[in-house]
């Protein structure tokens, strides 16, 4: 693991909010039609 033997950086360079292509935006959800109609494998319907 050589990740595990780099020296950590004192000062890392964050990203402009306004370059994230996920964080803060609408997303939708693709696993809430399968939960409504009870087809979801983490419905548990006991």
């Amino acid at each position: 693991m050589k990740a595990a033997t780099l020296d950590i950086p004192k000062e890392v360079a964050l990203k402009d909010p306004s370059d994230f292509r996920i964080i803060g935006k609408e997303l939708p959800r693709k696993d809430t039609p399968l939960k409504v109609n009870g087809f979801s494998p983490i419905c548990d319907g006991y």
